[in-house]
This record gives C-alpha cells, sequence and structure tokens, in this order.
C-alpha cells in the first residue's frame, strides 16, 4: 500500500533543495528517560525497515544495510512516540561511497484515515556524498507528537530511508525527542491558582493529569503542608499504579 506514497515522496526528495549535513552533537549530556526538557533517544535500527516499490536490502559484515539489487531502494519504518513529546531533530548513521548518490532519512506525518491521506515533512538528513562512515543530523525541528488521528487532527509517523546505490549503506536512524509540559488554559482551574501566577502552568498541568483535585471548594492551597499520605496519593496517581495480583 506503500507503492503510490514511495513514489510521490521520492519526486519530492528530488526535486527539493539540496540537503546540508549538520554536524553530529557533541559534548552534549546522555540521554535522560524522564524530565521535561531532557533529550532522549529512540534509535531505530536497519532491520526494522521494510523495503517497498522494487528491489530490497541486503546487509554487510558490520550490519550495515544497502540495496541488495544494486539499485536504489527505499525503506519504512514506523516511529512510535507518546502524545505530547516533541521531536527536536532525526540523525543517520551512514556508510556513503558513492559521489553521486546519497542516503537520505526522512521523518513524515501522516494525517487523515479516510480519502487521501496528506503527509508532510517532519525532518530530513542525508549523507551528501560524505566518504566513508558518519554520523548526519537534520537541523533542529520542534514538532509535537499528537497520535489522536482520528478525533485530534494528530499524525502518524514514519521513517523513509532512500539508498541511492549499493554502495550507500545505513545501519540505524535516531529520533531525538524531549517531553513537555502542556501549555496552560485560558481559563484558571483554581480560584487561588489565576492566570498570572508564577506556578500556574505546572499546577495546571498537574491537575489536568489527574493527579490532584484541590483540596476542595474549587481551590489548590498552594501554600498548605502536604502529608505523607497525600503524596502517595499523589504519586499512585500519576504512575497509574495497578497490580492485578494484588486485587482481592
Amino acid at each position: 500500500m506503500f507503492l503510490r506514497p514511495g513514489i510521490f515522496v521520492l519526486s519530492a526528495l528530488l526535486a527539493g533543495a539540496p540537503l546540508a549535513a549538520q554536524p553530529a552533537p557533541s559534548g552534549e549530556p546522555g540521554p535522560r528517560d524522564y524530565g521535561a526538557g531532557n533529550t532522549n533517544i529512540l534509535q531505530i535500527p536497519a532491520p526494522a525497515f521494510q523495503p517497498t516499490l522494487t528491489g530490497n536490502f541486503t546487509y554487510d559484515s558490520e550490519f550495515y544495510f544497502y540495496p541488495g539489487s544494486g539499485g536504489a531502494v527505499f525503506a519504512m519504518a514506523p516511529v512510535q512516540l507518546p502524545s505530547g513529546s516533541k521531536i527536536t531533530q532525526i540523525g543517520l548513521y551512514y556508510d556513503d561511497s558513492d559521489a553521486s548518490n546519497d542516503i537520505t532519512a526522512t521523518l513524515f506525518a501522516l494525517s487523515g484515515y479516510t480519502g487521501t491521506v496528506s503527509h508532510s515533512t517532519v525532518a530530513t538528513c542525508a549523507s551528501s556524498g560524505s566518504p566513508g562512515k558518519g554520523y548526519v543530523a537534520s537541523s533542529a525541528v520542534a514538532y509535537t507528537v499528537n497520535n489522536n488521528v482520528r478525533y485530534g487532527a494528530g499524525a502518524q509517523l514514519v521513517l523513509l530511508v532512500y539508498a541511492g546505490s549499493a554502495t550507500t549503506k545505513f545501519k540505524a536512524v535516531d529520533v531525538l525527542w524531549t517531553r513537555q509540559i502542556s501549555p496552560p488554559p485560558a481559563t484558571a482551574t483554581f480560584g487561588d491558582v489565576p492566570t498570572n501566577h508564577p506556578f500556574f502552568t505546572t499546577i495546571e498541568a498537574f491537575a489536568k493529569a489527574g493527579i490532584t483535585g484541590g483540596c476542595g471548594n474549587g481551590n489548590f492551597c498552594p501554600a498548605q503542608t502536604v502529608t505523607r499520605q497525600e503524596i502517595a496519593k499523589f504519586f499512585v496517581r500519576a504512575l497509574g499504579l495497578y497490580w492485578p495480583d494484588e486485587v482481592p
């Protein structure tokens, strides 16, 4: 079912402006699984990609994948991240010994589920004739993931890798992403936490997540002391703790 999308994707890539290789990040801290603003890395290895159109992939002794038939090959892989996360960049592990052809990775957002499914480019990067093995990163982006395709105008995410020849290889694609704090509503939920309160955004996110309902009477009581039992309630609601084997 990806035959025609693969064709118009190739046309779009070839018709676009040349892709400038971005330097790999250096001196940055390692990925952090939690915390708003910390960088996480979803790494999708080459074996996870499925060839489309014609041709297939094979691999060398170092597990770099390349077109087995010697010609150009497209390959697709799904990208699954939680709604609300923000994609900031993609990166490609490549081995390019072809001066005429590159290997390109593009992240697409596919929206709609009836009629024609529209697509838009989130990020793209290419080896750009770089000799030998290397890593190339896309330009920085700020794309918020929304998996609610049917009701919330969201999109499914797919990576498309294009290998121009048997000497353009890849080993994996990185998707760099961060967790975010949801934007605050226009109207305050709690009477004692107005929109100009210094902690308005975080308290609203706290309530929207279902972790707290406030202290009663439509208030949050932001300066009130918290007890150990209230902390337990916060953690259980935040983590969704449920153990089936402990249910009587």
